[in-house]
């Protein structure tokens, strides 16, 4: 069975607060496009219908290829009305579980950040890879 991934791109401040455990929903207006990412339409007649399931959303702070990377176990989706802006929005409200891993981020100091370990300055040479449970990789670049 492949895993349902829901990819979403962040901005900086929203893609640290979440890799640091202080950010745990992510928000998306109800609108058609994420009406059309987000839910499941009915066969017979076109209509949305139910909200899709995912196991796993992939987080990137930006497009190039090694922008910061983020995979969060998916907890649960709902719609709400939510206080955003000074408005009351109609919002798809993502929750957000364990982060399984993290790739190519650096904290304002340039070092790489270890929920479990504190602060760990990464080598020039080498990507710091945070998997799941604190444990951390170093790779070659």
């Amino acid at each position: 069975m492949t895993k349902r991934i829901l990819h979403l791109t962040l901005k900086k401040k929203w893609f640290d607060l979440i890799a640091q455990g202080k950010k745990k929903e992510e928000y998306r207006e109800d609108k058609p496009y994420w009406r059309n990412r987000l839910m499941e339409k009915c066969s017979c007649c076109s209509v949305y219908s139910q909200l899709k399931q995912f196991d796993e959303v992939h987080f990137k702070n930006g497009y190039h290829k090694k922008c910061p990377f983020m995979r969060v176990k998916w907890k649960r989706m709902y719609q709400a009305k939510v206080d955003f802006e000074d408005k009351e929005k109609d919002m798809f409200v993502i929750k957000l579980g364990k982060i399984l891993e993290i790739k190519n981020w650096k904290t304002a100091r340039g070092k790489y950040l270890c929920k479990k370990h504190g602060y760990l300055v990464g080598h020039p040479n080498k990507e710091v890879i945070l998997i799941g449970g604190g444990r951390l990789k170093e790779n070659d670049k």
